[in-house]
């Protein structure tokens, strides 16, 4: 009987170490995604701000 016991509580720390590992893998897929959206913000606002210094300069021109 102590046998099945043991073995039940194999499972069970088995299946508690899968849910953590999923649950880590989880959170570092969420904090990859946060960084890649930071980024890729900060990649657009430096694009816009290129645009908008060549506006300036074509509008100065234009003066």
């Amino acid at each position: 009987m102590e046998n099945k016991g043991q073995g039940h509580d194999s499972v069970q720390k088995d299946k508690i170490i899968m849910v953590k590992r999923i649950l880590l893998m989880a959170a570092g897929l969420l904090i990859i995604c946060s960084i890649l959206t930071q980024v890729l913000f900060l990649y657009l606002q430096y694009k816009s701000h290129d645009t908008q210094v060549i506006v300036y300069e074509l509008e100065q021109e234009e003066k």
